[in-house]
């Protein structure tokens, strides 16, 4: 299908030559990036939407990713996953954009729920960036922030009680890049005692052609960057204000805050460290569709009975197995605690002892997202030493 515009098939048929794109569909296993670029030049937009400006942002930011830009804005984490979508999966970008444009304005993500358009990204705003990298942007962060409310026009998420942030944190980061690319990826936190660790799995993960984003120190805040390629004495990525960087090694590693690695295989589920007083942890997520059955916290199997169980929050009605008993599901339980039945949570058990981990599976990433807040703004220990 011809998208009607000359110069604009010509950058189609550029961008089908460069990446090799001709044929190769989306995440979902729908359609070729011709096919969603069609969609947009054609199909009914949302009121407010320049169709042209929209193509033409849409074709500029795959045929150069470089071009995707968060601008003044402070949405590097959600502008990172665009970035990675330009990169490496040009029919998806497409296919998000093509379904926030529409006037539905929702489109399914290949590994998560579905994705709303926000409803402040469809007029341009001070940030002067493209059409398609706002309405992806703006729509990313409302959807990572879980029960938190995201104004484009602010640029602030604002939780119940009042309280704004900006950016996204790290858990959030997480719920959004597992959603959109459909795979697992692991977040580490990075002190100076493991910092060279760190930058060796970045090293392994880009020879293998990753993609790797990683967070930064930058003026007493984080910000992301994607990192393609490293040397012996640089690393090489691209920063979502809209730039190629070079940074050379000793201060990539001294302001390197977060590295987030995808998952070797697709049994592998995202992890993330929690630090709560003195009780350090990993804790192995698993985020579950609705249609899969509930599992019994203290064996991980299929449940096939439901136990009420005391517990702080308090009587949690529990999935369990015929084999554990009250005792054993009320402990285990006992180490995550969120002030109210969590229905969300299906599974709770300990994985192992060393490295101490905690295995949780849970109905929606917004569990997850709790989880992280709990242990980032509390002295309580929510996770206790077992």
């Amino acid at each position: 299908m011809q998208i009607g515009d000359a110069a604009l098939e010509e950058d189609l048929r550029e961008l089908e030559r460069r990446y090799n794109a001709a044929g190769r569909r989306d995440l979902a296993g729908h359609a070729d990036v011709r096919a969603h670029v069609a969609a947009i030049a054609s199909g009914l937009l949302a009121p407010g939407l320049d169709r042209r400006e929209l193509l033409h942002g849409v074709l500029r930011e795959l045929l150069d990713p470089g071009a995707v830009a968060q601008s003044t804005w402070n949405t590097c984490a959600a502008t990172t996953v665009q970035l990675w979508l330009a990169l490496r999966e040009p029919a998806e970008y497409a296919r998000l954009v093509a379904g926030l444009a529409s006037p539905r304005g929702a489109v399914p993500l290949a590994g998560g729920p579905w994705l709303q358009r926000h409803q402040q990204a469809v007029r341009p705003d001070a940030s002067g960036r493209s059409a398609s990298a706002r309405l992806l942007q703006a729509s990313f962060m409302d959807f990572a922030n879980g029960d938190d409310s995201y104004s484009n026009a602010e640029d602030l998420s604002t939780r119940d009680r009042g309280r704004s942030y900006s950016g996204l944190y790290p858990d959030q980061f997480d719920v959004l890049i597992e959603s959109v690319t459909a795979r697992h990826w692991d977040t580490l936190e990075v002190g100076k005692g493991n910092s060279a660790d760190a930058v060796e799995l970045i090293r392994r993960a880009t020879t293998r052609g990753e993609h790797v984003p990683v967070s930064i120190r930058k003026d007493r805040m984080m910000h992301r960057l994607l990192v393609h390629r490293s040397e012996r004495d640089f690393m090489h990525g691209l920063d979502p204000v809209g730039r190629r960087v070079r940074i050379r090694m000793d201060d990539f590693t001294e302001r390197l805050g977060f590295v987030s690695l995808p998952g070797g295989t697709p049994s592998d589920a995202p992890s993330l460290f929690v630090t709560a007083g003195e009780s350090e942890a990993w804790v192995r997520v698993n985020t579950l569709l609705p249609t899969l059955p509930d599992f019994c916290p203290g064996c991980a199997q299929p449940a096939t009975t439901r136990l009420d169980v005391p517990h702080p929050a308090g009587r949690l009605s529990v999935p369990a197995c015929a084999g554990c008993n009250k005792s054993a599901l009320g402990g285990l339980l006992s180490a995550f605690f969120v002030s109210g039945p969590t229905p969300g949570i299906v599974a709770v058990r300990r994985a192992s002892a060393v490295p101490p981990m905690l295995e949780l599976a849970a109905r929606h990433p917004k569990w997850l997202t709790q989880l992280w807040r709990l242990n980032r703004g509390s002295e309580r220990n929510y996770l206790e030493k077992w």
